[in-house]
């Protein structure tokens, strides 16, 4: 079954999504390097990629990252730039690049002693600055690693994307002392987010 849905891109990060008869459901979206991806807390990260035919029309195709580099296509539709935008249809490729959350209570850097991933490993030391353009610094200080990637937040979640290997999505609490404790979200299902307390980290304000 098919069904049509109209979609409102912000230039803050959000996205608006309307089903018919369904309702409309608010999200966060980032775009970079002919990839898209969405965070809704009915199907939690969504991964896209998409090629513009002009300044009114992308074709989108679904898919899903590996971990390694490759994306795995599934269905493509296109997607019409509605005649009720309040975009200048200038330059699509631009107006999907826009910087996201410009505010948000996230912006600044952040400390956090990450649990390990196996037995074997330690707590990774790591600084975690996020922009207000959309860019997410990680450092980790031992082991000694630095990567950029893109992210996205609305209400209590943030993801972050790193082209073209794939996506994550945190749940995030503020403290009494305004840290944060931060919850990686494994998955959604019929009763909302499925979260991995074991991995509930404080991430400390730096500036």
């Amino acid at each position: 079954m098919s069904a049509t849905a109209d979609f409102k891109f912000e230039t803050n990060g959000t996205v608006e999504v309307s089903f018919a008869g369904l309702g409309v459901f608010t999200g966060a979206y980032v775009v970079k390097d002919g990839y898209q991806v969405t965070f809704f807390d009915f199907e939690g990260i969504a991964a896209y990629s998409y090629a513009v035919i002009d300044n009114n029309t992308i074709s989108v195709t679904e898919g899903e990252f590996d971990g390694v580099g490759g994306f795995t296509a599934e269905n493509t539709t296109s997607f019409k730039r509605k005649a009720s935008s309040q975009i200048i249809k200038q330059d699509i490729a631009a107006d999907l690049s826009k910087p996201s959350n410009a505010d948000n209570n996230l912006t600044g850097a952040w400390q956090a002693l990450l649990p390990p991933e196996t037995e074997d490993d330690g707590y990774s030391k790591t600084i975690q600055v996020f922009l207000p353009n959309g860019d997410y610094q990680y450092l980790s200080v031992d082991p000694y690693m630095s990567m950029q990637f893109q992210y996205s937040t609305i209400n209590d979640v943030f993801f972050i994307f790193l082209p073209p290997y794939g996506a994550e999505a945190f749940q995030y609490a503020t403290k009494t002392d305004g840290n944060i404790t931060v919850t990686p979200i494994i998955g959604v299902n019929e009763n909302g987010r499925i979260l991995d307390a074991s991995k509930a980290t404080d991430f400390t304000k730096i500036w």
